[in-house]
């Protein structure tokens, strides 16, 4: 027996009537619904046919490739629909006037490899101008936002082997590692601006007396490379250091919560009735120029800039650092 599944995607007017879409709306859904239409026969019929492994594995990759060309679909909708706009100027005043179609480039999605097509604006003395990438938040090189997101949790988590297989694997496009070592630099670069972000959400914020201040602080030895590496050069048989010491600091804000002895190795359940405590506006910042010391005063800035009065409780752990607490700053135990 074969299974067939047609897919009709329809237009419905203002007044309630449905037509068949038609121009650029027809070309672009035609292949998404084509392969969601593939999928739903071949549940219905060679599915049966296959062990739940088979299946997980053939809904995972026709799944993917589904949402690959619905991906793929929302640009060309977009390239079809963009309009020329007037006045496009580049930072320096100097204005783009000429207007080219077409213009397409590659990006590397967390569903696959996709294409946009977009609108240059020209100008002979300046690299061209693209209003529709801006608007979309392209990133210079091919890499998405999500698979940039991918890219630093397994980095982070893994290093570059683990990040360049579970990338591979989730999404079917190979990152070389020196792509992803521009990933990790590129992603590294934002970090202050992301953290002082969420230092300004906390001023912005009014936050209860009743609230905690934690402070925390960490010393973490990491690999330097070879020309970074203390007597790195010389030839008199010392040996080079490999690691160097970096300073890691953090301060958060949050609410206090009643715990009994029963919520310590809790079972879920009883760990989803009474939650503990959840950090806010978290501020991580780290160096491997700065001494552990300046990294505890910046620290305990942050916190003297969220409580200026000093009425709120406050919390320090230093483990690993060369110092026991911050100048200052009293160890002390939130309240139940």
């Amino acid at each position: 027996m074969t299974v067939r599944f047609p897919v009709t995607v329809r237009q419905v007017r203002d007044d309630g009537s449905e037509a068949p879409l038609e121009g650029e709306l027809a070309a672009a859904l035609a292949r998404p619904a084509e392969q969601f239409a593939g999928l739903a026969a071949w549940a219905a019929d060679e599915a049966a046919y296959l062990d739940h492994g088979e299946r997980e594995k053939v809904t995972g990759e026709e799944g993917r490739e589904l949402q690959r060309r619905l991906l793929q679909a929302t640009f060309d909708i977009g390239s079809a629909r963009e309009e020329r706009a007037d006045g496009v100027a580049s930072a320096a005043g100097i204005r783009h006037g000429s207007v080219e179609e077409g213009h397409g480039r590659g990006v590397a999605s967390v569903s696959g490899p996709v294409r946009v097509t977009r609108m240059a604006y020209r100008n002979r003395r300046e690299p061209n101008l693209y209003p529709a990438g801006a608007r979309q938040v392209l990133p210079d090189d091919p890499y998405s936002l999500g698979m940039r997101a991918l890219a630093a949790f397994h980095l982070a988590g893994g290093g570059f082997g683990q990040a360049q297989e579970v990338t591979g694997a989730r999404t079917g496009v190979k990152v070389g590692r020196a792509q992803l070592t521009g990933l990790a630099g590129d992603l590294a670069a934002w970090t202050g601006d992301f953290y002082a972000g969420r230092s300004r959400d906390a001023e912005e914020e009014e936050q209860p007396d009743s609230d905690v201040i934690m402070m925390q602080g960490d010393g973490k030895g990491i690999a330097m490379r070879p020309e970074h590496r203390r007597n790195a050069g010389r030839q008199d048989g010392t040996h080079p250091g490999v690691k160097k010491m970096a300073g890691i600091v953090a301060v958060a804000d949050f609410t206090p919560a009643v715990r009994e002895p029963e919520d310590i190795a809790a079972p879920q359940a009883r760990r989803q009735a009474h939650p503990g405590p959840e950090a806010r506006d978290k501020w991580v910042p780290a160096s491997v120029t700065e001494g552990i010391e300046d990294m505890i005063a910046a620290a305990s800035g942050e916190a003297g800039r969220r409580d200026p009065e000093r009425v709120r409780q406050r919390y320090s752990s230093w483990t690993g650092t060369s110092s026991s607490s911050p100048p200052s700053a009293a160890r002390r135990r939130p309240a139940a």
